[in-house]
């Protein structure tokens, strides 16, 4: 990866920038702070909106300390390929969480989540991301945080603490074995383009087989436009497919859409059977005999913008 560097205007913090890529619902329980392999967090961004999908699973050696991968994932298996992203490393030690980003010009972790603090006290020396959708997804990753205040501590069912937090510009819930509410990482609602957007929302994390959290409100299925749970009314419906039922062929008409668009199909499971990058306006494409049955399918822009999403049968 090319280094470089870029400084936002932020007095007194160290910014480095890296290109990588509520009322909730728990229905499970851990009882480490924070997941440490096999976790797949999905996670709703307002700027767009999106979903994102990120991975933990894998071992790796950062000087001399022991880490679980961090991917950006393209479907919701941990099966990883060439499409998912290494995007850093993560590691829990006495109730810390530390990450060690891949991104330019970084060779030190920073401190994710602190759960050893009271009510009351503070969390010093934490970082947070910031994620920005020009083209390729960016995540601008600050140092040097101004301190974060612990308001409430509370316990849910699964005796699982709440840290009830205030940061400089917002507030956020940390829960044990989960992370924030609001993602994998502490955002703040800011993209480096100068815009401001809602920031983020988790919206579920499976551990192995289970789903240790979900929350309904954003979407009924624990992951929406990835095949299990996609809604037709989430995208105005532009583009024609057909037949459905899918005998052979698949016809896709993407009318005036700009192109290139990727499309997707994913089973039941919520894994992908077949993707194609259509550079035409009018596409046959072929699904492979593994594919029959009933699949989600998927129309993204090529900045990663969801275009249409729906239900085919491949007989």
């Amino acid at each position: 990866m090319k280094k470089s560097t870029l400084s936002l205007q932020m007095p007194g913090r160290k910014i480095i920038m890296g290109l990588l890529l509520f009322f909730p619902v728990i229905v499970s329980s851990q009882n480490s702070v924070f997941p440490e392999k096999d976790a797949i967090w999905c996670i709703k961004t307002d700027f767009q909106p999106r979903m994102l999908l990120y991975g933990l699973i894998g071992d790796t050696i950062i000087n001399e300390k022991h880490y679980s991968k961090l991917y950006l994932l393209n479907d919701t298996t941990l099966n990883i390929d060439e499409n998912d992203e290494y995007i850093g490393a993560i590691r829990t030690e006495e109730r810390k969480v530390w990450m060690y980003p891949r991104v330019c010009n970084v060779d030190e972790e920073f401190l994710l989540y602190d759960f050893t603090k009271n009510k009351g006290e503070q969390i010093t020396d934490i970082g947070f991301m910031v994620e920005a959708w020009p083209v390729v997804p960016i995540f601008v990753v600050y140092a040097g945080l101004p301190p974060i205040n612990i308001l409430n501590i509370t316990e849910d069912e699964f005796k699982r603490k709440h840290y009830i937090l205030e940061t400089a510009m917002d507030e956020d819930e940390w829960v044990e074995g989960l992370g924030s509410l609001k993602g994998l990482f502490l955002y703040y609602p800011m993209i480096n383009t100068g815009q401001y957007t809602n920031g983020s929302t988790l919206v579920s994390l499976k551990q192995g087989d289970s789903i240790v959290y979900h929350n309904k409100e954003v979407c009924d299925q624990p992951f929406c436009w990835f095949g299990v749970g996609v809604e037709d009314t989430q995208q105005k419906q532009t583009v024609t497919l057909y037949p459905n039922p899918v005998k052979e062929t698949l016809r896709i008409d993407l009318g005036e859409i700009p192109l290139p668009v990727r499309f997707e199909l994913f089973d039941p499971q919520g894994r992908i059977t077949y993707a194609q990058t259509l550079t035409n306006s009018h596409t046959t494409v072929t699904p492979p005999p593994h594919s029959k049955g009933l699949h989600h399918y998927r129309l993204t822009g090529s900045d990663g913008t969801p275009l249409q999403s729906g239900q085919l049968l491949n007989e």
